[in-house]
């Protein structure tokens, strides 16, 4: 019971809200860089979230191929612009830029700024942006094998392109995730989804660097550019942890086996002392990166699977999580939002309590009474046996 009441009052995790409003499976979510709003994607185009509210975020008409099945996501928020900026693949190859508007007169929203059908027509399966530099720089990969960087710049409404690669080998190279090296040339990365290669492009012209086989298939893929560390989903017993400029292997977060193999997405958090990563059967691990140890499970419903996740590292030190089924066909999605406390934090980030947090603190109050009434009867017992039994032995002298 101790070791039950001192976990009670050492969770470090919270549910904070539902989001609903997808008519069916969620298969991409991102947060944006300021923990302002979401942005989720299904069947039926994107959906945008303010995290603040609980509330969807209006999105301006747009035509049939913008509402196609959203594939990617990725904020693009360059550092020296003070509104949000997210850009979205979808099933049909379109790659479309929003843009946040508040208004004092009309309800705030977000207003397509650039729309286009990029390389063959074919799904958009993966966005990586790189906003340090003076220009966004963006990359997709396509379910073609295309990959293609671009500049953008949302004052210009313009996308420049910087090269364009079709992959004429017979292997299998389709892009699954992509990620920008810090060097001057802002070299890409890419991960393989049939093949299971990772695969270095020169940031000129795409060239190949270096490639390192990571395993059989991909199914995701997150990167910590800075430790040169990334990890993958092996699609079989959970996710694996490699050094990016040798390939070789760390360390396996190991999870309950999979029973379908669709890909599940994978994150850093925390400032990478943890490796977040969703299943096929509901819950969603949480691993400290350096041991390998499973810290937490996160269950996101009784059926179905949670096979997308979003993080986010915020400025207060706690980290958002946010869950969503993309097989799940029961009814509607909803998306899970979560709150992990880091280490260095003693308190749950906030402005101030919620009926959540007091509730919270009702329940520990009754479980802490119920024990000490407990180990109070208990004791009672016990003295009661040492007096009878102390009794018997002076009537048998």
């Amino acid at each position: 019971m101790l070791a039950a009441i001192h976990k009670l009052f050492n969770k470090r995790y919270r549910f904070l809200t539902n989001l609903r409003g997808h008519p069916g499976p969620v298969v991409s979510i991102a947060i944006s860089p300021n923990g302002k709003f979401l942005a989720s994607g299904g069947a039926e185009g994107i959906k945008i979230w303010n995290l603040k509210t609980s509330k969807e975020v209006s999105v301006g008409q747009q035509p049939y191929y913008e509402r196609s099945q959203v594939s990617s996501i990725c904020w693009v928020t360059h550092r020296n612009e003070v509104t949000d900026t997210v850009c979205y693949g979808n099933a049909l190859g379109c790659l479309v830029f929003l843009q946040y508007h508040a208004n004092e007169h009309i309800q705030d929203r977000f207003e397509t700024i650039f729309s286009s059908r990029l390389a063959r027509g074919a799904e958009i399966t993966c966005i990586a942006a790189d906003t340090s530099m003076r220009s966004t720089r963006i990359a997709i990969g396509t379910r073609d094998k295309c990959i293609q960087v671009w500049t953008f710049e949302s004052s210009s409404r313009k996308l420049e392109p910087v090269y364009s690669k079709m992959d004429q080998s017979d292997r299998e190279i389709v892009p699954k995730a992509l990620a920008f090296d810090t060097n001057s040339e802002r070299d890409l990365y890419v991960f393989g989804l049939y093949d299971g290669g990772l695969y270095k492009r020169s940031g000129k012209d795409g060239k190949s660097i270096s490639k390192y086989q990571l395993g059989s298939q991909i199914g995701n893929a997150a990167v910590d550019i800075d430790r040169k560390l990334c990890v993958v989903d092996n699609i079989e017993n959970g996710f694996d942890l490699y050094k990016m400029d040798s390939g070789v292997f760390v360390n396996t977060f190991e999870t309950k086996a999979v029973i379908r193999t669709h890909p599940k997405c994978v994150a850093f958090a925390d400032r990478s002392r943890l490796v977040i990563g969703g299943s096929d059967h509901g819950l969603v691990y949480i691993f400290e990166r350096k041991t390998g140890k499973l810290l937490e499970t996160l269950r996101h419903g009784k059926k179905g699977g949670a096979e997308t996740i979003g993080i986010r590292d915020l400025e207060n030190g706690a980290v958002l999580i946010a869950t969503a089924s993309a097989t799940s066909s029961s009814g509607p999605g909803h998306i899970r939002l979560w709150q992990w406390k880091s280490v260095e934090k003693q308190e749950f980030a906030g402005d101030g309590w919620t009926l959540l947090d007091v509730i919270d603190v009702i329940f520990k109050l009754i479980v802490i009474l119920a024990a000490a009434a407990y180990f109070s009867q208990q004791r009672k017992q016990l003295m009661s046996l040492i007096k009878i039994g102390g009794q018997d032995a002076i009537e048998n002298i």
